[in-house]
């Protein structure tokens, strides 16, 4: 269940001015989102069907935050309660004092308790996955593409033959940055988590570092570069780099293809997410 923060506006009697209520952290990492198979029929512009898709998950989250505030909203009212009647008693002492004495002026009455007013803070977590996803795809897009630009720059002798050096250099370059060939949703399940859509993934951030970043590693061995090095004889001939050009310049262009996905359906949400949010903006909770 979402973490559903209560802001009150009001604080009357020493009740609390933010009251919190939610599942603790660990589950609420399991939220997954649908990868980008599931909106493939945004590339036909069927509207309709992603204003379906975001209302059901609003509903959903929707239906999580009124029972969450019920509960939230049962202890202020419990609260108020016992304020109002403790309040109560205090005048009907007073009154019996003064019955008691024969007074017959009317003493000062304390002031009638308060209602308080709260505020929802209505945020479905799926809008802020899908705004990661989207962020990641771009920072990945963008990394596609420099290592395009940036595996040519490797061909020092420009015989457009890749070896020896060269070739060891290409081949930390391919294996640095292999996940941007596997896409967001590396374990395939049709979903993506928080630690997928995440853009903090540890990718160099330039073609130069990916040259660098495995060196060791490939120095270390007899590496050849999967599927690309296909005679394994440790050179990328001009055909074999073509074939590494294309690869991530289609990575590139599915990457920029989901990053437009994950941003429509980002927008969709938010401005669904803000209509349905107005009705929690302010709720006012009275002594019974």
């Amino acid at each position: 269940m979402p973490k559903i923060a209560l802001f009150v506006a009001l604080v009357a009697l020493g009740l609390t001015s933010q009251a919190t209520a939610g599942a603790p952290a660990a589950e609420e990492a399991e939220l997954k989102i649908p990868n980008y198979a599931h909106f493939m029929f945004l590339a036909a512009l069927d509207v309709k069907k992603l204003d379906t898709f975001t209302e059901k998950v609003l509903v959903e989250y929707e239906k999580k935050v009124v029972s969450e505030f019920e509960i939230e909203r049962k202890k202020i009212q419990d609260e108020l309660n016992k304020a109002a009647a403790e309040r109560n008693e205090r005048e009907r002492r007073r009154a019996r004092s003064r019955t008691k004495k024969g007074e017959t002026e009317l003493a000062v009455k304390e002031d009638e308790i308060k209602p308080v007013r709260v505020r929802v803070n209505f945020s479905a977590p799926e809008l802020e996955m899908y705004v990661s996803a989207a962020k990641a795809c771009r920072e990945r897009e963008a990394l596609a593409r420099k290592i395009i630009e940036g595996l040519p720059a490797l061909d020092r002798d420009n015989d457009g033959v890749l070896a020896d050096d060269e070739y060891r250099k290409a081949a930390s370059m391919v294996r640095s940055t292999a996940k941007l060939l596997r896409g967001l949703d590396t374990n395939g399940d049709g979903k993506l988590s928080k630690m997928e859509v995440n853009p903090e993934s540890n990718l160099p951030e330039s073609a130069a570092e990916a040259a660098r970043r495995d060196l060791a590693f490939v120095n270390g061995k007899e590496y050849h570069i999967p599927a690309y090095d296909a005679d394994k004889n440790r050179s990328l001939s001009i055909t074999e780099r073509k074939a590494v050009s294309i690869a991530y310049s289609d990575a590139a262009m599915q990457f920029k293809t989901e990053a437009e996905c994950y941003e429509q359906v980002a927008r969709t949400l938010e401005t669904r997410q803000s209509t349905i949010g107005a009705k929690y903006e302010s709720i006012e909770i009275r002594p019974e």
